[in-house]
C-alpha cells in the first residue's frame, strides 16, 4: 500500500509539519481541516461543481491569475473567507486571497497545494504556502452552500491584463471617487503612443498593496490626521516607494478640504494653524510624523518606512 505523503505548512522561514488532513466534499465546495498542536485549520473553497476522480482546479480567490495551469484557471472576485480560519503556533491569522490547486488523480493521490496572503492581528501580511495530502470524506448527504451556489466565477484561460485602457485619464482629473474602482493609480508609460493621449496620462495599477510596488512612483487615497485638532482629512498622495528600503516618499498630494482640493504642503504651512503632528492613515497602517522644530522655514520631511 502506497505511504500518503505528509502534508506541510510553510511560513516564512518555519516548515510545519501536519499529520492529518480531511477533505470533505460537497456538491459545489469543500472544506479542509487540519488540528495538531501547531497547526489549525478550517477552509472553505468553492469548486462550482462535485469534485470527481481526475479533476484538476486551479482556483484564484481575491487575486488574478498571474499563471493559468492546464488549460484555465477559475477566478472568484470579492470572495468571503467567512468560516475559514487558520492558526499557526498560537496565533491567528486573517486570509485575504490565494490560490488553490486541486489535483483529484485518485482517492490515494489527492493533494492540495494553497497559496494564501495572510494577515495578523497587528495589521501585517505574510505569504504561507501549503502542501496538503488530505484523506477524503465524501458528504453523506446532497448538500450545496448558497453562498457559493451563487458564486459565478470568471474562467481565465489566458493571462491578460486587468486594465482598460478606456478608463486611463489625465493626472489633473484624477479624484477621490476614483479611488472606489482601484485602489492604486501609475502613469501610463506604455500608451502614450496614442493619440489622445501623453505622458501625464494615469491607469488603475494591477498591484492592490503599495507595500508589493516595485520602486515605482504611483498614486494612492490615504487619510490625514492632524493630532493637534483631531480632524481627519481625505488625501489623495503622489509617493515613490523604494522596495528594498522599505519606505516611500511623499512627492506631493492633494487635501479635500469644504469640496475643494488643496496643495498638500501649502495646507501643512498654513501660518494660521500650528501643526505639531501629522498621521497618515494608509491601507490599515499608520505613519506619523513630527513637524520640524521650526516648520515655518523647514520643510517636512515626509519619508515613511514600514517593516514586514
Amino acid at each position: 500500500m502506497l505511504k500518503r505523503q505528509t502534508s506541510t505548512l510553510m511560513l516564512e522561514e518555519k516548515k510545519l509539519l501536519i499529520s492529518k488532513v480531511v477533505c470533505t466534499i460537497y456538491d459545489n465546495f469543500i472544506v479542509l481541516k487540519a488540528q495538531n498542536r501547531r497547526v489549525q485549520l478550517e477552509f472553505f473553497c468553492p469548486t462550482n461543481k462535485l469534485l470527481v476522480e481526475d479533476d484538476f482546479l486551479d482556483i484564484y480567490l481575491n487575486i488574478y491569475p498571474d499563471f493559468i495551469r492546464k488549460d484555465y484557471s477559475y477566478y472568484y472576485k470579492e470572495f468571503n473567507f467567512q468560516g475559514s480560519r487558520i492558526n499557526i503556533e498560537g496565533k491567528s491569522f486573517e486570509i485575504l486571497n490565494g490560490n488553490i490547486q486541486i489535483d483529484y488523480l485518485s482517492i490515494r493521490t489527492f493533494s492540495i497545494e494553497m497559496e494564501l496572503e495572510l494577515r495578523t492581528n497587528s495589521g501585517l501580511k505574510t505569504m504561507s504556502t501549503l502542501y496538503l495530502y488530505p484523506f477524503i470524506e465524501e458528504s453523506v448527504r446532497s448538500e450545496r452552500n448558497e453562498y457559493f451556489n451563487n458564486l459565478v466565477p470568471q474562467v481565465v484561460k489566458e493571462v491578460e491584463s486587468t486594465m482598460d485602457e478606456s478608463i486611463g485619464k489625465p493626472i489633473e482629473e484624477l479624484n477621490l471617487e476614483d479611488f472606489s474602482f482601484s485602489s492604486i493609480w501609475e502613469w501610463d508609460l506604455e500608451n502614450e503612443s496614442f493619440g489622445y493621449q501623453d505622458e501625464t496620462w494615469i491607469r488603475p495599477s494591477t498591484v492592490n498593496s503599495i507595500f508589493e510596488i516595485d520602486n515605482m512612483d504611483v498614486f494612492i487615497k490615504a487619510d490625514l490626521l492632524l493630532k493637534d485638532e483631531d480632524s481627519l482629512y481625505k488625501c489623495i498622495l503622489n509617493i515613490d516607494v523604494d522596495q528594498i528600503a522599505q519606505t516611500f516618499s511623499v512627492i506631493e498630494g492633494a487635501v479635500f478640504v469644504n469640496e475643494e482640493y488643496l496643495d498638500l504642503r501649502d495646507f501643512l504651512f498654513n501660518p494660521k494653524v500650528n501643526i505639531q503632528k501629522i498621521v497618515f492613515q494608509i491601507q490599515d497602517q499608520t505613519f506619523e510624523k513630527m513637524s520640524p522644530i521650526n516648520y515655518r522655514k523647514k520643510q517636512w520631511d515626509l519619508t515613511f518606512s514600514w517593516s514586514n
